[in-house]
């Protein structure tokens, strides 16, 4: 018996060329994308683009990007397929010149897959007043984007359902993700990604938003900017390395900063104004927070751990404030606590810099207790009461 040894190669093409001719391969006959590197096996009946790929991550209930011709057409029929994962291929790239927009209607838990993928366009998931309908929920996980241009974002959303971002990477974009809408029914999640260089990291001004344990790295202008709408919740980030570290400004009600690292931000770690009603700061480490632009008109730069202007209910509690050059800056505040701080080792500029200090506006109705401060620029226990007039001062341990 004769044996012969023979090289067989498989019908082969890319995804975009597998899509446009769609065959109908023979009972057996086998189909390779080489884009995917997935393969198909034929009936003799049904198409290319009515074949399940075989095995693997492209099996049932995942539909592959690399099917489409653009970033645009693989949302679009993700919207309606019965598939609830939408996967990119590893280190793919897509871009676009205009913004992609994709409105979920209905459906069920979604899932969006980037396997490193790098996505160079503006995603819009969803536009304020479109209906996503109850049911939605979308999870976007593991991009890696880069270079946009001026006034592009990476993803935006206005969800009416449950969204999530988590493990993505964006450098040198104008907005990494920017959030709006959102409500009680419809959180947003954003946790474990990575924010580079951006202009803002997170440009936030829903309802219901949660950041966590994201890291925040050399933004040109805020980290974090939460604005607008209330109940949001930044907890364990590490904020390092931007302008202004986290931002919230014009916020109706219920803010919680808790358990940050916002370290070496050059004009201000945590920056807050008009908060009309619930401003929680606490268990943060903020330190070395110092060299900048300035904060606005009239203001020393380069100065601030935590500034806080014109804001109701404001709670600063059990964080660590050190090496900053000024640690806490009052501008008008009405009602609330500075409780169990520690403050110490302040970067000497001059004597109007301090750890605690009313610098403006009108401030009433709040109290100072239970403090450890330590290495006051002036000397004497009575600098407290003379830098912050409109406090009622409990026990604090200070040191010169």
């Amino acid at each position: 018996m004769t044996t012969t040894n023979a090289r067989m190669q498989q019908r082969r093409d890319t995804a975009a060329n597998w899509t446009s001719a769609d065959p109908i391969l023979a009972a057996g006959e086998i189909g390779l994308d080489t884009t995917s590197g997935r393969i198909k096996f034929g009936n003799g009946t049904d198409t290319w683009g009515d074949l399940p790929y075989f095995g693997g991550s492209g099996g049932a209930g995942v539909l592959l990007a690399s099917q489409f011709a653009t970033l645009q057409e693989a949302l679009t029929a993700f919207v309606d397929a019965d598939e609830r994962v939408l996967e990119f291929d590893s280190d793919a790239e897509y871009a676009l010149t205009e913004t992609c927009e994709v409105a979920f209607i209905d459906g069920v838990e979604k899932l969006i897959r980037g396997n490193r993928a790098k996505i160079n366009l503006n995603v819009d998931f969803g536009t304020p007043g479109v209906d996503w309908g109850a049911s939605i929920n979308l999870d976007v996980t593991g991009f890696h984007t880069t270079q946009l241009g001026a006034d592009c974002y990476a993803f935006a959303c206005a969800p009416a359902g449950r969204v999530r971002f988590s493990e993505n990477r964006f450098a040198s974009c104008f907005q990494g993700i920017r959030l709006s809408g959102g409500g009680s029914s419809a959180p947003s999640f954003t946790e474990r990604n990575h924010f580079y260089q951006c202009d803002y990291g997170v440009y936030s001004f829903g309802d219901y938003a949660m950041f966590s344990h994201n890291y925040f790295d050399a933004c040109s202008v805020v980290g974090l900017n939460i604005l607008n709408g209330g109940n949001q919740n930044a907890l364990g980030n590490i904020v390092l390395g931007n302008a202004i570290g986290i931002q919230v400004n014009d916020t109706p009600r219920g803010v919680s900063l808790d358990g940050n690292v916002i370290n070496h931000n050059g004009t201000c770690g945590i920056y807050a104004k008009n908060i009309a009603s619930g401003l929680d700061i606490r268990n943060n480490q903020i330190k070395a927070n110092y060299g900048g632009a300035n904060l606005g008109a009239g203001i020393k730069a380069n100065k601030f751990g935590i500034y806080v202007e014109d804001s109701d209910h404001v709670h600063i509690v059990n964080n660590n404030l050190s090496v900053n050059i000024f640690s806490l800056a009052l501008d008008g505040i009405t009602r609330g606590k500075i409780n169990g701080n520690e403050f110490f080792g302040l970067i000497t500029e001059d004597v109007t810099t301090d750890h605690i200090k009313e610098i403006g506006g009108t401030n009433a109705n709040y109290l100072i207790d239970g403090n450890t401060i330590a290495d006051y620029l002036v000397s004497g226990s009575t600098v407290l009461a003379t830098n912050c007039p409109g406090a009622t001062l409990g026990t604090n341990q200070i040191t010169d």
